[in-house]
């Protein structure tokens, strides 16, 4: 990548507009990245790849990209003001939609007046200063890339939309390809736990009903946790008859860094013990996980915000990471597991926050005095969360979209090359948008942010009879991550009917329930449908906090199987550089490529020996 260039047409057409403008507002110059240390410095393979535009960008100069992103802007905004009606397929008794083809969700995707930037801090100011932006660079909060390139948290001054400021950046870097420069909306991230933009929220966009902390229905004890479908033949053969398969390979040496929600205070932790022993592997040492918070930024609002309402609807789970740990734990007990607490209770999170816990991979889970390609071998990234992704995307190449959810987003692209190229793995869940994809012969979505990156290992949510959960997008390959069900005109919903129109169905509902006094679906002999792991939140039985097991589905879980295996073939001499492609390989090919599967479901034995 070029990290200098040619100016002189590019600062002439900057003098001349400044000084029609008579502008003398600028960007300030972002602080000098430190001096990169021999693990800082990536290899001079490592690249970038510029954000695609939205839309097809204009050929002129300053003046012609000033009016087509102010434009754009204005389309995007008008687009997402727009709360979609409820699908006429299917409506609950009573006042509220049971399910809708949209989300009314759809336009809190970013923080509002914030922008991410990459790349030279130098070539992002000049571009400021061609179009007379008015930003504020948080010196505290900018990242290190090495080379002399950061990522920066900037804020926008004016009245000039989010849309507009990323689409400025992003359209005179694709017109001078000579820049290193990009930027991207702060976007909102969500835990993958069920639904579209990997959020907990039902179709409807209401909150799922969840045990406090999260979770599905109480799910007994550790032998119930150990003994669930996902751990055996149904799943990733790890275990038969809850005896381990694979009792070489236990993971150790290795370490996997997940990021996500904790209901834990920061510290060391002994996630074994807690648990109840339940791999009673030797050698599992105890502490075994360590807990640490990365500040959440206060946003005014959140994806928790019901639009139809006006209010917004918290609710905790705060368990979501910790049920992600125990299910990878389960299959690498001796591999030290880092939870990284970069969502808040009720699952919001932002990119900058997402990306400051990357470069805390980078730096300080590195292996000291190792070469930058090997500072952090052995290490699996787990990232059970995606950007909420809004109903109106559309294909990049269409000139008729408003403002969509790009194909990638380059900051965290950034961050996830740069683990790679220090030898880290990065697994992904898929998402969880696929669930109105119920017309015979219509493809799952793809995945989600940042399970879409090429680099990362995508994971399909896959069920008990070994097909795709009916809400899961599609990814390289399947673990165990439960499933929905379809109700008809004759079902019941927990003791609630789904008012239809005759012959139509609801498809992929949340296996929750629609009230307090209902019973959970996942207790109520759909076991099978859905998946274990352990959660510290209030027991609604003894109406106690602590500890104990309980059911969840989505691809967020899916994720962390494949992890915990991962770490298992690092453990084995695995080179991370063959991951990728080594690992869709150990896999029972169940079915076939109609049923999105990836590769297929991943089968331990194969792969960790």
């Amino acid at each position: 990548m070029k990290h200098s260039y040619s100016r002189p047409a590019f600062l002439l057409m900057t003098v001349l507009l400044l000084a029609a403008l008579a502008a003398s507002c600028v960007m300030p110059v972002a602080p000098t990245p430190p001096p990169a240390s021999a693990t800082d410095t990536p290899p001079s393979s490592a690249t970038v790849v510029p954000q695609p535009t939205a839309v097809t960008p204009p050929t002129g100069g300053i003046e012609e990209i000033a009016a087509f992103c102010r434009d754009y802007s204005i389309r995007g905004k008008e687009k997402q003001a727009e709360i979609p009606e409820p699908s006429a397929s299917a409506s609950q008794s009573g006042e509220e939609p049971a399910q809708m083809v949209v989300s009314p969700l759809e336009g809190l995707i970013y923080v509002e007046n914030q922008v991410v930037l990459t790349g030279q801090p130098g070539q992002l100011q000049e571009i400021s200063q061609a179009f007379d932006l008015k930003l504020r660079v948080d010196e505290k909060e900018a990242i290190s890339l090495g080379e002399g390139r950061a990522i920066q948290l900037v804020y926008i001054l004016d009245d000039r939309p989010v849309e507009e400021v990323t689409c400025l950046f992003n359209q005179f870097a694709s017109a001078h390809p000579e820049l290193d420069a990009a930027a991207d909306p702060n976007y909102f991230f969500s835990p993958a736990g069920w639904q579209g933009g990997g959020s907990p929220w039902t179709q409807n966009g209401r909150w799922a009903h969840t045990l406090p902390g999260g979770g599905l229905g109480a799910a007994g004890d550790s032998t119930a946790f150990m003994k669930q479908w996902a751990f055996g033949d149904a799943g990733i053969n790890l275990l038969t008859n809850g005896e381990r398969q694979v009792r070489e390979s236990l993971g150790k040496g290795s370490q996997i860094v997940i990021l996500d929600t904790s209901p834990l205070p920061e510290g060391d932790f002994a996630l074994e013990r807690r648990m109840g022993n339940p791999t009673r592997a030797a050698g599992v040492g105890s502490p075994d996980m360590t807990i640490t918070d990365i500040p959440v930024q206060d946003y005014d609002a959140c994806p928790g915000l019901d639009r139809y309402s006006g209010k917004e609807i918290v609710q905790d789970i705060s368990s979501h990471g910790l049920f992600v740990a125990s299910l990878a734990h389960a299959v690498a007990p001796q591999s030290k597991i880092h939870l990284m607490r970069v969502l808040e209770n009720d699952g919001c999170g932002d990119l900058m926050t997402i990306l400051r816990g990357l470069e805390k991979t980078s730096t300080e889970l590195s292996h000291p005095g190792a070469s930058f390609e090997e500072s952090l071998a052995g290490t699996v990234v787990n990232l059970s969360l995606g950007v909420h992704r809004p109903d109106n995307a559309c294909p990049a190449k269409e000139p008729e979209c408003t403002y969509a959810l790009p194909e990638s987003v380059t900051s965290l692209q950034a961050m996830v090359q740069r683990l790679n190229d220090q030898g880290a793995v990065v697994v992904a869940a898929a998402g969880n948008d696929s669930w109105d994809m119920v017309t015979p012969g219509e493809s799952p979505r793809g995945p989600e942010i940042p399970a879409s990156d090429p680099s990362v290992l995508s994971v399909v949510g896959s069920t008990y009879e070994q097909t795709r959960g009916c809400y899961s997008n599609q990814g390289m390959v399947a673990a165990p991550g439960g499933n929905g069900v379809n109700l008809t005109t004759t079902t019941m919903e927990a003791g609630k009917a789904i008012s239809l129109s005759p012959g139509e169905v609801a498809t992929c509902v949340v296996p929750g329930r629609l009230d307090a006094s209902d019973a959970y679906w996942c207790e109520s002999g759909n076991e099978n449908d859905c998946v274990i792991g352990f959660a510290y939140g209030m027991d609604e039985t003894t109406g106690k906090p602590g500890f104990q097991y309980v059911y969840w589905v989505g691809t967020s879980f899916a994720a962390p199987l494949v992890s915990g295996t991962a770490a298992l073939m690092l453990d084995s001499g695995m080179k991370p550089a063959d991951m990728l492609a080594t690992l869709p390989t150990g896999v029972d090919p169940a079915g076939g490529p109609s049923d999105y599967l990836g590769s297929g479901i991943i089968d331990v034995t194969k792969l960790a020996q």
